[in-house]
């Protein structure tokens, strides 16, 4: 999978099958949806999501192109559910995502973080080195943060809600702005 710091410099994703043109019709399934902070593509199989990350709309039909190559533009079931729990979460009604999601960690601390994070709740931000102690290795926090980075299942698995040890933002790969705006979004919800 590609990294998500690399998505808008490249224009090259890999979705587990080849990118040679092949008789058979690909199975995985993409859709782009439009959110108040910008448009999302997701990719999913009949059985999970493998890919939601924000893109740049002034190359979505680059976006559209290239990932034509290797997936269909339709809905399945996994991306139907997706897209309505996509619109439930910005309309402040969702707060747990449970679409079916692919493996999509590299190694198993990678998954181990992202399983960490997956499990930060709604409205609640946890620090590099909070996750880092969960996952049993206190110096890994770089690491932890490298994870994040490498997240390409976003708000699903909520990279957003990890923050630096002092409470400020830290980085985000999809522009710092949206983390601020969806950590906000989600505090403005938090009791309802």
């Amino acid at each position: 999978m590609l990294l998500a710091e690399k998505q808008e410099n490249s224009m090259s994703l890999s979705l587990g099958g080849t990118s040679e043109p092949s008789d058979q019709t690909p199975s995985d399934c993409f859709i782009i949806v439009s959110t108040p902070i910008g448009s999302m593509v997701a990719v999913a199989n009949d059985s999970f999501l493998l890919a939601l990350y924000f893109i740049d709309e002034d190359r979505q039909d680059e976006w559209i192109e290239q990932l034509s190559t290797t997936a269909v533009q339709r809905l399945n079931v996994v991306l139907e559910l997706l897209q309505q729990e996509l619109q439930d979460y910005f309309n402040g009604t969702l707060k747990v995502f449970t679409v079916s999601i692919g493996n999509v960690a590299k190694t198993k601390f990678f998954a181990d973080v992202l399983q960490c994070v997956k499990a930060v709740p709604y409205g609640v931000t946890k620090s590099y080195g909070q996750i880092a102690q969960e996952v049993g290795n206190v110096g890994a926090v770089r690491a932890v943060g490298a994870a994040n980075k490498s997240n390409v299942l976003l708000l699903v698995i909520p990279c957003h809600r990890v923050v630096r040890g002092d409470g400020s933002l830290g980085g985000y790969s999809q522009g710092i702005d949206r983390k601020a705006w969806l950590l906000h979004h989600e505090q403005s919800f938090l009791d309802t």
